[in-house]
């Protein structure tokens, strides 16, 4: 069984191709390519026998768009009816992998399943998605092709052999400065010390880090509701004991991260001295969380 079929079986769960049979991937090379419209397609690197992130932006709300495949590259590939006639850009063979479906802002994140076959590591393998819009497909839309090489994390720390040979951090360490955090959150994983501007480190290993960092100077963590017990019931200043001498605030409210300032959470939590020995379990249940403010 080639590769591509092996990679096609896993991300669509049964089948290499879709209902609309094994030839309506294949067509014609007319040494054109039908210039790309609003989809948007993007794809990071794919781990051997772990997965590939793919997100598409910009298609129709609830719209369904085929996903395509090539290891032959980018370039002149085929026209097909199936899409009113579109040349890809993917060289052929040609391979369909799956159907995303777009939710009501017209976007999706999935992560594609890749075996963990020998042959495919060091592969550049392209993609394409495909809009099929309009009677028999005559308004199809088509994003631009996109390439990835398929790799090893060979030590599970979100980064692949590749990426760390020329980082230079090991990749049979998933910890190579020994400082805590895995390679691939790491913000300088070659540098035990701490990382003023890294978020991650600051918040340390146990808090949250919120994902959009609104207040200059200050750096935004949280603790939430499934977050173990112990946790849970800590004074906030132990929650920052992997800090010297932290400058830090800390408040309460019901949003999903701490930047959506529900109840004031960086307006109230971003001031030295703030309810520094609040417990989370000091608001009751489950569905909120402690801002933790922490000075740069």
């Amino acid at each position: 069984m080639r590769w591509w079929t092996v990679l096609a079986l896993m991300a669509c769960g049964t089948s290499a191709d879709d209902s609309r049979g094994p030839t309506a991937w294949s067509g014609p090379v007319l040494g054109v390519v039908s210039p790309p419209g609003d989809v948007v397609l993007e794809v990071g690197l794919g781990v051997l026998g772990g997965t590939m992130p793919v997100t598409l932006r910009d298609a129709y709300p609830y719209e369904e768009v085929e996903l395509l495949m090539s290891r032959a590259g980018a370039g002149p590939g085929p026209c097909l009816g199936v899409l009113g006639g579109a040349c890809l850009g993917l060289r052929g063979p040609v391979k369909h992998l799956r159907t995303l479906y777009a939710d009501i802002e017209g976007s999706t994140d999935i992560d594609l399943p890749i075996p963990a076959l020998g042959d495919l590591g060091g592969a550049e393998v392209c993609f394409q998605a495909a809009s099929i819009r309009g009677p028999g497909g005559e308004s199809t839309d088509l994003s631009e092709v996109v390439c990835t090489t398929l790799d090893r994390d060979s030590d599970g720390d979100g980064l692949t052999d590749g990426v760390e040979s020329e980082r230079g951090t090991d990749p049979r360490d998933p910890d190579t400065d020994d400082d805590g955090f895995l390679d691939g959150d790491d913000c300088d994983p070659l540098d035990a010390d701490l990382t003023d501007d890294c978020p991650l480190e600051r918040c340390g290993p146990l808090l949250h880090t919120d994902p959009d960092q609104v207040r200059d100077g200050w750096t935004l963590c949280y603790v939430r509701g499934d977050d173990p017990v112990d946790i849970r019931d800590a004074p906030c200043r132990d929650l920052v004991a992997h800090l010297a001498d932290p400058v830090f605030g800390c408040w309460h409210g019901h949003s999903e991260f701490p930047h959506e300032n529900d109840n004031g959470m960086v307006d109230n939590g971003c001031i030295p001295g703030v309810q520094n020995d609040t417990l989370y379990s000091s608001w009751g249940g489950d569905d909120h969380i402690l801002t933790v403010c922490i000075a740069d």
